[in-house]
């Protein structure tokens, strides 16, 4: 089974009443039931075969589930797509069908890829599965499945729909006849009606999506006979059902003979028959979009990366080299070079398209670099010799960092009284830039202090992509943090809350922290809110809450008798944390929520535009006067009550009136 799973070998009590009617089959019994949560399948299109095949899957236990589309949820879909709803219209179809299976089995993972399976991503993303569902709705795919799953060895499920009828076949890695073996080459565009155009009755694709849920369920149990060497046709008009033979492979299969021809995926312009505005110059690139492994094979000096996210988005890091262009400047912009490849970076690969397809619209040469940042920060994590030793970072805080970091944070320590003898301080680590810097410095402060205290590294998984969680851990493995993850389901809890999701989400991850802190014993959690955060928090009170409040060094829980809340980072500034960052070549999370998945919803006004501009405005008034951040500090430690009119304290209010 898949390594990418946590094995288990054993059943829960709730798993065991959930599955009851499974397990008490004889073919399927405990062990089957332990096969199929330590397994995983990915289902390649999320339509009318994919949408019963996932539900079913999921209902039947199966550990972990990947479904890929680039498709979104149309009411045209409805009618036989019942993975999807009214509520997910204009969704994602693999985001709205993730959706649909939390709520029906909150045990199973499930990982989406809101893009589609091309021949530079075939082998990356069906190597990480055990078990591949085509479920898709384009011959292309169907072959680009087949011929990967032949390359890698992985067992897949084919199936096809049109009107009453559809037919279902199983590959697995033996001396069996593959899809190609019996359909040999792509039609020509054009040549056989799809479903848009000749119609499918729903209950045909929810019968062979079905099966092809059966067919996996077979294979990890070892239940019955797989459907190798013979295709199974049905026919819903005349309810029939007949099993056709394919007796022997064909000894002209260009991926499974002896004489194959196609020995590595890519080889072939077969499975990329879609129009380019990229030149033959760049060889290898027949479509809009480009790899980081692809970029790495182009000289240095042929292309140009442009970075169009926004300038929040770019505080979290960059491709060294690239140059950043507001999206909405991009057409007019003049930085530009004509005479390269221009790669457009996003944070995921999504906005990207439309810019680069924008430019090719112009005569340029532009493509989006798939996956985004996202991809460049994992190729980067995957390549050990680019990395800067545990050992030089905490020496970069000692020494080059020690004015602008070092001394603040222990400052801050000591002003505020944040660490005293005895305390047992859990360190809260979200994954990104403050938090891994503030457990760098807790490491320095456990060495350098004068007296005894300890301190554990906390993560809590909210419900991380797979690439966030993997991300956070291969940092704190590289800089030696002693990492403990306990998971939550925060981010489902609030996926379906419209308004102010990110507030009720911030809430319930403190409230998490705390109850898990004392459960390892401490009595205080350090988060890494930074000196800007300060002054921006204060500002954004007053300015959109009529209020005067700063976010405090230290404070304590009113829902966690005895427990308090400090933030060591309080005086140092993010720009010292960016370079900090970028001097040891390090790169951490972006944004950790699950909405910013789709690379839409990380921009939405409500979550971020009001920080925006306030970072905005401050930059403005430092033009005029220097000393702005300062001032705005430090007006909340000079507030004298004399002039104020009236303030609250302990939730009740006071006037001037009172002592006048």
């Amino acid at each position: 089974m898949n390594k990418e799973l946590s094995q288990s070998n054993f059943l829960t009590s709730e798993e065991y009443i959930r599955y009851e009617r499974q397990i008490i089959l004889s073919e399927i019994g405990e062990k089957g039931q332990i096969k199929l949560k330590n397994s995983s399948v990915l289902i390649i299109g999320a339509g009318g075969l994919g949408s019963p095949a996932a539900l079913y899957l999921a209902g039947a236990g199966i550990g972990r589930i990947g479904i890929m589309d680039d498709d979104d949820v149309s009411i045209s879909n409805l009618q036989r797509q019942i993975a999807h709803s009214m509520e997910t219209e204009g969704m994602n179809k693999a985001l709205s069908a993730k959706k649909t299976i939390s709520k029906l089995n909150h045990n199973v993972v499930v990982e989406t890829y809101p893009f589609g399976l091309t021949s530079k991503n075939a082998e990356e993303y069906i190597g990480k599965y055990d078990f591949i569902i085509d479920a898709c709705d384009n011959f292309e795919t169907k072959f680009l499945i087949n011929d990967t799953c032949v390359l890698l060895k992985k067992p897949f499920c084919h199936a096809g729909i049109l009107r009453f009828e559809g037919q279902v076949m199983t590959w697995i890695p033996e001396d069996v006849p593959c899809y190609r073996c019996v359909f040999e080459e792509i039609p020509e565009h054009g040549s056989v009606p799809g479903c848009s155009q000749s119609g499918i009755i729903g209950a045909v694709a929810g019968i062979i999506g079905s099966v092809q849920a059966l067919e996996a369920i077979k294979y990890f149990t070892g239940a019955g006979e797989l459907l190798i060497g013979k295709i199974f046709s049905f026919n819903g008009l005349t309810m029939s059902s007949r099993i056709i033979p394919i007796s022997e492979k064909n000894p002209e299969c260009r991926v499974c003979s002896k004489n194959a021809d196609i020995k590595s995926i890519g080889v072939s312009e077969e499975y990329n028959r879609k129009s380019s505005c990229i030149s033959d110059d760049f060889s290898g690139i027949t479509e809009k979009s480009i790899t980081v492994a692809e970029i790495k094979k182009l000289p240095p000096d042929s292309y140009q990366i442009i970075d169009i996210r926004s300038d929040m988005e770019l505080s979290y890091g960059k491709i060294p080299g690239s140059v950043h262009i507001n999206s909405d400047e991009l057409e007019k912009s003049q930085i530009i070079d004509r005479t390269k490849l221009v790669i457009i970076c996003c944070s995921r690969g999504e906005y990207s398209k439309e810019a680069a397809e924008i430019l090719c619209k112009k005569g340029i040469n532009a493509v989006s670099l798939e996956g985004g940042y996202r991809s460049w920060l994992m190729a980067v994590l995957n390549e050990p010799e680019e990395r800067v030793s545990a050992a030089d970072v905490e020496l970069s805080i000692r020494k080059k960092f020690k004015k602008s970091i070092w001394c603040k944070f222990t400052k801050a320590i000591n002003i505020y009284e944040m660490v005293k003898p005895g305390d047992r301080i859990a360190v809260c680590i979200s994954g990104g830039k403050d938090s891994m810097l503030m457990a760098k410095c807790f490491q320095e402060l456990k060495i350098h202090n004068k007296f005894d205290f300890d301190v554990k590294f906390l993560v809590m998984d909210p419900g991380y992509s797979p690439d966030n969680r993997k991300i956070i851990e291969e940092n704190s493995k590289n800089l030696n943090i002693p990492i403990e993850i306990f998971e939550s389901k925060i981010f489902d809890s609030v996926f379906n809350i419209e308004k102010s999701p990110c507030y009720l989400c911030a809430r319930m991850r403190r409230g998490y922290l705390y109850s898990f802190a004392r459960q390892l014993g401490c009595n205080k959690i350090a988060l890494g809110h930074h000196y800007d955060d300060v002054i921006e928090t204060i500002l954004m009170g007053m300015l959109y809450g009529a209020q005067v409040q700063t976010m405090m060094p230290k404070l304590h829980s009113t829902n966690f008798e005895g427990m308090e809340l400090i933030r060591p980072l309080y005086l140092v500034r993010e720009d010292d944390i960016k370079s900090w960052r970028d001097y040891n070549k390090l790169h951490f999370i972006q944004c950790a929520c699950k909405f910013t998945d789709t690379c839409i919803t990380c921009n939405n006004e409500e979550n971020q535009s009001k920080r925006i501009e306030i970072k905005e405005l401050i930059k403005t008034l430092k033009k005029t006067n220097p000393l702005v951040e300062n001032h705005i500090f430090r007006s909340v430690e000079n507030v004298n009550l004399d002039t104020v009119i009236a303030y609250k304290k302990d939730g009740e209010r006071y006037s001037f009136l009172d002592q006048y």
